[in-house]
């Protein structure tokens, strides 16, 4: 059984993954799994979120 990936104790789920935000191109785009006190991309920054995979680019 593969574990599954969590973010705050919820599971990801699938079509997303873990990614770090490093800059905020789009800064009050409303993050689609918000997390505790991180609701935009600006506030993701450097944080740990859940992203939809299909939109993942690696810089």
């Amino acid at each position: 059984m593969v574990p599954k990936e969590e973010i705050d104790d919820v599971v990801l789920g699938p079509g997303f993954v873990k990614v770090v935000i490093k800059r905020a191109i789009e800064p009050n785009y409303y993050l689609l799994r918000p997390r505790k006190g991180v609701n935009t991309v600006e506030q993701a920054v450097g944080k740990i979120v859940a992203w939809q995979i299909a939109n993942v680019s690696e810089e």
